[in-house]
């Protein structure tokens, strides 16, 4: 009988059952990576999700936040505007006080330079007077005095501002040799003149 070239079918078949066996077992690791791959995309979206949802809920809070201020801003622009208007009247108020004082400051140097005046004035007017009692009371004042012996004594006085006792308190001490004025009464240069009757 003669000899064929085919190979033997048994080989085959083991080669055939070896490369089935192979792609079966690569199909299964294959079919576990996809399911550990689908477990972590689902695992990996529900974490997105959940990320998504927290910063959603961040950004709803940052909004109200952002709503909050804005209106803030809007209420402090308008106590801004409140307070710039109150203080421009203020300082309008102030602007009238302080002219007002210095209306006020101008009239009282304007009576103090009056009072000076008038307080040199009436020192002007005292002297002139001390020296118009000095010189009439020098020149016109004498007064006679008679005693029991016939005598009459002539008195110039001339007055003293440091005069504090009435007249009628000075004492005359008279002798028959001098006639004088007591200092100590009348403090002030006294001329005496005795005279025969």
């Amino acid at each position: 009988m003669a000899k064929t070239n085919f190979p033997d079918l048994s080989n085959i078949r083991e080669h055939y059952e070896t490369l089935h066996n192979l792609q079966h077992e690569q199909l299964i690791a294959v079919r576990k990576e996809n399911h550990g791959l689908r477990l972590k995309l689902a695992h990996d979206k529900e974490r997105r999700l959940i990320k998504k949802k927290e910063y959603e809920e961040k950004l709803e809070k940052l909004q109200i936040l952002a709503n909050d201020a804005s209106i803030r801003l809007n209420e402090g622009s308008e106590l801004i505007r409140k307070l710039q208007k109150h203080l421009k009247i203020s300082q309008e108020k102030l602007s009238d006080k302080t002219k007002s004082l210095l209306e006020k400051d101008d009239t009282l140097r304007h009576y103090q330079s009056h009072i000076t005046q008038l307080n040199d004035k009436i020192n002007q007017l005292t002297d002139e007077k001390k020296k118009l009692i000095d010189e009439y009371t020098i020149q016109k004042l004498q007064f006679s005095l008679n005693f029991n012996d016939n005598q009459k004594v002539d008195v110039a006085v001339q007055t003293s501002p440091a005069l504090s006792i009435q007249r009628r308190s000075v004492r005359f001490n008279l002798n028959k040799e001098n006639c004088s004025i007591d200092p100590k009464y009348f403090p002030s240069t006294v001329l005496v003149n005795n005279q025969s009757k």
